[in-house]
């Protein structure tokens, strides 16, 4: 890809002639960008930081800088009209889905059964609305493409949390889950749960195996803290140590550590000293963090982070990365909105994580001062489904005809499952 450097064109030839050479630039730039038929909302932003860095320069005239940010403000209205189709909803539905989940993990943590309901429930609604979307969409003569494969992605999660709540009912209480689905849970280091998510054995990263069972499903968890050089999981009453032995795991895997009770007896035979018997977790046992402590992360469904402080205040952290700033995940609460609204009064302080782009030195003894650029435009996320997943679909796939058949043939077999659980709520 193109790439130009402000500061050696300026420095070596005229205003006018480096104006000229950045943006032919810019636009030799944008051609390749949108080699694949279309510029998407994250080309956008980077023609949008590149031309900001010409508009920046010293030295342009007040003709010339007026037409970078013709550039700019046509950049920002090209991204937002080509991503309102393709994104804007989609992200609104999944932001809602992610509400609902955080919604149900603060009330229902304790109870995993109603838990699958709920977000089975919440996946229901975001079907029929994906359904109505892609009729009205296709009757505008639209492309539908990006609802199609949302639509697909949302069926089969749909179908997997149907069949996950199946296999808790039929769980008989003690023996190992014959299950395809897993429970993955973050807890504090008090054992609440700040996170929990029903989803196939293997699609979630960052989460170690145990021999616990949490309402029918075998348990992944994300380690709590670390005590007396040991890695630790705390669920419940239940404290689960990382193994110093490689076994097989409870789905089949060979060569996994996995996490076991940390007074669990040892069996030994075979160069294999860990009791796999399965550690059964008692829901009543179990809370759900519902108050955020001083030095504790809220997270939404936008992925804002607040920081409680010692004050009672809040900090906000936008565009955050929480590996780099060394938050453990076991210290955020995913939190519906209602609750953040209630909060972000209290905000006193935001810090946006997102580095700036560089702007170039001017040559030494120029005359001109560097200028402020126009406000960068908001960031635009495209939707993405679960990373490695090889249920997702192709781009080029379709599904049969129109949403509303889609939906309902696969809907309507499940009908009584969600009858009457919650009214109308959902």
């Amino acid at each position: 890809m193109a790439t130009f450097n402000v500061a050696a064109a300026f420095g070596k030839k005229s205003s006018s002639s480096s104006y000229n050479f950045l943006v032919d630039q810019l636009d030799i730039k944008q051609s390749e960008l949108e080699a694949d038929g279309k510029l998407t909302p994250g080309d956008y932003e980077l023609l949008v930081r590149e031309a900001q860095k010409i508009y920046a320069y010293p030295g342009l005239s007040a003709e010339q800088r007026s037409n970078v940010e013709v550039k700019i403000a046509s950049y920002k209205s090209q991204g937002k009209k080509n991503s309102l189709k393709d994104s804007n909803d989609i992200n609104k539905l999944n932001r809602e889905v992610d509400n609902e989940v955080s919604r149900a993990t603060v009330e229902f943590g304790g109870d995993p059964y109603k838990f699958v309901q709920v977000q089975a429930a919440a996946l229901n609604a975001k079907i029929d609305q994906l359904s109505a979307s892609i009729d009205s969409l296709e009757s505008a003569g639209d492309d539908t493409t990006n609802h199609y494969n949302e639509l697909n992605a949302a069926l089969l999660d749909y179908q997997d949390l149907l069949q996950a709540s199946s296999d808790m009912e039929n769980y008989d209480g003690a023996s190992a889950p014959k299950t395809n689905y897993a429970a993955y849970v973050v807890t504090n280091s008090s054992g609440e749960i700040v996170d929990f998510k029903v989803s196939r054995v293997g699609t979630k990263t960052g989460y170690i195996a145990t021999t616990g069972v949490y309402g029918g499903l075998p348990v992944y968890g994300k380690l709590s803290r670390k005590e007396g050089g040991k890695n630790i999981f705390v669920f419940g009453n239940q404290t689960f140590v990382e193994s110093n032995e490689l076994i097989t795991g409870p789905e089949g895997t060979k060569n996994q550590t996995i996490l076991v009770p940390e007074k669990s007896p040892s069996i030994r035979g075979g160069g294999v000293s860990i009791n796999t018997k399965p550690t059964v977790i008692d829901p009543a046992q179990v809370r759900t963090q519902s108050s955020v402590r001083t030095g504790g992360y809220v997270e939404d469904e936008n992925k804002f982070l607040y920081r409680k402080n010692e004050d009672g205040s809040f900090t906000k952290f936008v565009n955050w990365d929480k590996q780099k700033n060394g938050i453990n995940d076991s210290e955020v609460m995913r939190m519906p909105r209602g609750f953040i609204q209630g909060i972000t009064p209290y905000v006193s302080e935001t810090k946006d994580g997102l580095d700036m782009p560089d702007l170039p030195v001017p040559n030494s003894g120029s005359q001109f001062q560097a200028t402020s650029t126009p406000a960068a435009a908001p960031a635009t996320s495209t939707p993405a489904l679960e990373a490695g997943n090889p249920r997702t679909p192709s781009p080029t796939e379709r599904a049969p005809k129109t949403g509303q058949n889609i939906a309902q043939r696969a809907l309507g077999a499940a009908k009584s499952f969600l009858g009457g659980v919650f009214g109308n709520n959902y």
